[in-house]
């Protein structure tokens, strides 16, 4: 498996193990109908998912071996729909992206045979559609840097 599908179902089962999370649907971003997968994972009685998409290489270290990924950037979704009836006490949008952000910053992943650093909060939260289908939509934005251990 390639290294940012690794670093992206580390993140996945991650989130899913999270004490403040537990509930919220953990949808992986990836080819297909991802629109169904939402509107799944938003009726499925909390009202809110998150959606963990591939990490993307920003920027690649020309002076080392391996190759090195200087910068990889992580992205995680989290959607309500503020429109459906919710149980008492269910998160928000905005309490989804803090709880990320509390499991995810300078979490070290356990990749194998890779050089993974922590991830770092690369940006502050950013609302991309305020109302889309009803959709309250923000994301966390994360950043870290990985390579491949030398051969021997």
């Amino acid at each position: 498996m390639s290294l940012v599908k690794e670093l992206r179902a580390a993140i996945v089962e991650r989130l899913e193990n999270t004490p403040n999370l537990r509930g919220v649907p953990v949808i992986v971003r990836q080819p297909g109908n991802i629109q169904a997968k939402i509107e799944e994972g938003l009726a499925a009685g909390l009202g809110c998912c998150l959606v963990v998409f591939t990490p993307r290489i920003a920027r690649v270290e020309q002076n080392a071996p391996g190759p090195y990924f200087r910068a990889l950037k992580v992205r995680v979704k989290a959607i309500e729909n503020p429109l459906l009836e919710r149980p008492e006490g269910a998160p928000d949008a905005e309490e989804l992206i803090e709880f990320i952000f509390t499991a995810l910053h300078l979490w070290q992943p356990r990749v194998q045979d890779r050089l993974m650093n922590a991830l770092f909060a690369d940006d502050p939260p950013t609302t991309e559609a305020a109302y889309v289908f009803e959709q309250r939509e923000i994301d966390a934005l994360f950043e870290t840097s990985a390579g491949f251990k030398p051969q021997a």
